[in-house]
């Protein structure tokens, strides 16, 4: 039996299974005109990664490579994983507040966003540090 339809495999292939879907673009738009594409990759992340990389430039004001840089959380499991540039206090505060937190033994996701200044007809790109890979706008 392959790899793929080993049936102790996370997710086998089999009748009436679905695959989980990744590819899970993000698009911006204001006053009905595209600003930003996002594209965050990770699996089961990549939800929980939109999410974040949206609250730090929507809510936080991040510029494109901050909200891409930003330390990142996730949940799976009952545990909340930090990545290791979050503070030790910060990790205490949340498992004091009752969080199963464990440290990240590798990064979270990964990210590239694409930002579009209609008024100057320019575009910018920020890429992640924690893959290879870079933005490309054309």
């Amino acid at each position: 039996m392959d790899a793929q339809r080993a049936p102790n495999r996370a997710r086998p292939i089999a009748p009436s299974k679905r695959p989980f879907p990744t590819i899970i673009p993000g698009l911006l738009a204001k006053g009905g005109k595209p600003v930003r594409a996002v594209g965050v990759m990770g699996g089961q992340y990549q939800a929980t990664g939109h999410l974040q990389i949206l609250t730090g430039l929507l809510d936080r004001g991040l510029d494109n490579q901050q909200a891409s840089d930003a330390p990142r959380c996730f949940v799976f499991d009952g545990n909340l994983s930090l990545e290791p540039t979050i503070s030790a206090t910060v990790a205490d505060d949340l498992a004091a507040r009752g969080h199963r937190t464990v440290w990240a033994d590798e990064p979270l996701g990964g990210c590239q966003i694409v930002y579009v200044d209609h008024d100057r007809g320019v575009m910018y790109g920020a890429s992640d540090h924690r893959k290879d890979g870079i933005a490309l706008a054309a």
